[in-house]
């Protein structure tokens, strides 16, 4: 399905580029505002399939690889989600730190992370009285 109607993936490509030059040259604000929430739309939608292409392409080397061992009279391995996952971390990995770009994504996610993490500490003194740090808590229910 995916290799006849590939010619929509360069088509969507050049309306990508196209919808870049115009926001370049829109003089109404908001016609460029929209014109670049259109282009981030499509560019969004481009990265989902290169993810879905790349995971679906891990789960069928796995399955090959998997049928192989089988094959050779090894116990079936079924590759569970938590595995795909890992692979699919650490081809991206891979391919960040061949682009140069794993230190850049890799303090991004620490500062993610302590972002988080700052919500559930406790805050400082405000005039007297201690602030205790946000807890996640059930909403009651009356019986």
């Amino acid at each position: 399905f995916h290799k006849a109607y590939a010619f929509l993936d360069e088509y969507r490509e050049k309306e990508l580029q196209d919808l870049v030059e115009r926001s370049r040259t829109a003089r109404d604000p908001n016609e460029k505002k929209e014109l670049e929430r259109e282009a981030q739309r499509l560019r969004g939608r481009a990265q989902r399939e290169r993810k879905r292409v790349l995971r679906q392409n891990l789960k069928s080397n796995a399955r090959k690889e998997e049928i192989a061992r089988v094959s050779q009279g090894k116990r079936p391995f079924y590759v569970g989600r938590s595995a795909l996952k890992r692979m699919e971390l650490e081809k991206e990995f891979e391919e960040l730190k061949k682009e140069g770009r794993l230190q850049r994504y890799l303090m991004k996610r620490r500062k993610k992370q302590e972002r988080k993490d700052k919500r559930f500490l406790p805050a400082g003194r405000i005039a007297g009285e201690e602030r205790t740090a946000k807890t996640v808590s059930t909403p009651r229910v009356k019986r």
